[in-house]
């Protein structure tokens, strides 16, 4: 909040930032150092508010050759970018994300006498990413329409092992998702399906070392959620999809592959339906070839053994997921990914591809060990959509119509 701005303070203000600009590197030091102990002060804030081109001093200061100057410089920014109108006005009037980026590359280039503080570039982009004009300078485009900025992170993300910078660049992925302009970005962008390949097997890293990942599922969630989106996540090397079955399904040495389906998804893997018209199909119920039974005719075991082999074969999942599974799945992130599941399934096409990568088997399993009711039940309602073929699926739909009619 806002404080009353006496003229005292004003002054004292108005000093240092003038200093900022002294050629002597001592004195430019220590009033960047003391501006940097006041810049998450209210007296700070408020003189900011009412004198926004100061902060023009800050930003001329990132990459000097001085580090010492460039770093606090930089910290500075990203303390005060934590209040909204100061990051506005940073965005808006002063190019704080050109100045930033510009000198990102020069630290990525490892030009001579550039200071290197990527992390502390990566954590300015990513305040500054949270107001929606931070984001429309971020998505600049070149003349060839192609992103301006995603290469470099991508180019980190590739070579970087730095966890602060790889968070930062998680985040900053995270509020560029969050809008549409973002998510188009990323789907319309020659390096999209690589960006969001690397961060599918960040997610699978962080997941195996039960790291937190709340903000990389967010990204994710982002996609998954839009209907626009979904094209791009089934392009057949992109990875999004599959990982999250990864998150969910266990590994290999997991005997909970291997566990049998409770009954009320057991009554839909006992049921095949057959047609008889267009309008009209019975169901036939294949209990009675449980391999659960127990009896010692032959025959009867040959016809449990096939139908046990026809369960197998059903349950098949995609190579990619079997090889590459982590489950089960964090409770921190289950509704998201669920919510992700949930939506995917709205439409014709992901549901067919869903299918072929073989949702059934891990919804199957996840059901097995969820521990959330309210997912657990969910899991209940959208199961069908898998088991079930479209053509199968439409049936439903029109007897349920019908059956409302006549009521």
């Amino acid at each position: 909040m806002d404080v009353e701005l006496s003229l005292d303070t004003a002054k004292v203000f108005d000093e240092l930032f003038k200093l900022l600009r002294n050629n002597q590197i001592e004195v430019t030091a220590g009033s960047i150092e003391l501006l940097l102990d006041q810049s998450e002060t209210s007296a700070l804030i408020s003189y900011i508010s009412k004198y926004p081109k100061s902060l023009r001093s800050l930003l001329l200061l990132i990459g000097n050759d001085e580090e010492i100057l460039s770093t606090n410089a930089i910290k500075t920014l990203i303390n005060l970018s934590q209040n909204p109108n100061i990051s506005e006005e940073l965005c808006s009037n002063l190019s704080a994300i050109e100045y930033t980026m510009d000198n990102l590359r020069e630290q990525m280039r490892r030009s001579p006498g550039t200071p290197y503080h990527c992390d502390l570039n990566l954590m300015l982009i990513s305040n500054l990413t949270r107001s929606s004009k931070g984001r429309e300078l971020f998505f600049k485009k070149t003349q060839k329409n192609e992103s301006l900025y995603l290469p470099y992170l991508l180019e980190l993300l590739y070579g970087s092992n730095n966890k602060e910078e790889q968070g930062m660049i998680i985040n900053i992925f995270n509020n560029c998702t969050s809008c549409e302009q973002g998510r188009k970005l990323i789907t319309e962008s020659s390096i999209g399906i690589e960006i969001v390949n690397v961060l599918s097997e960040i997610f699978l890293k962080m997941v195996r070392k039960k790291e937190s990942c709340e903000t990389i599922v967010g990204i994710f969630t982002h996609l998954c959620i839009d209907r626009g989106c979904h094209e791009f996540l089934m392009k057949d090397d992109c990875k999004v999809i599959k990982i999250l079955c990864c998150i969910l399904y266990p590994s290999r040495n997991n005997k909970l592959r291997y566990k049998k389906s409770e009954s009320t998804l057991r009554l839909l893997e006992n049921k095949i339906l057959h047609f008889q018209s267009a309008d009209k199909y019975e169901v036939q119920d294949l209990s009675y070839l449980s391999c659960e039974v127990n009896d010692n005719s032959s025959k009867r075991k040959e016809i449990i053994d096939e139908t046990c082999e026809l369960e197998l074969n059903e349950k098949k999942i995609h190579f990619f997921i079997q090889e590459n599974s982590v489950g089960p799945v964090n409770s921190n992130i289950s509704q998201n990914i669920f919510d992700c599941i949930l939506v995917l399934l709205s439409t014709t096409k992901v549901r067919e591809y869903l299918r072929s990568l073989g949702l059934y088997e891990v919804l199957r399993v996840w059901h097995l060990y969820e521990q959330d009711q309210s997912i657990k039940k969910g899991i209940e309602d959208i199961v069908h959509l898998v088991v079930y073929n479209e053509q199968e699926l439409a049936q439903q739909d029109y007897d349920i119509k019908n059956s409302v009619s006549i009521i």
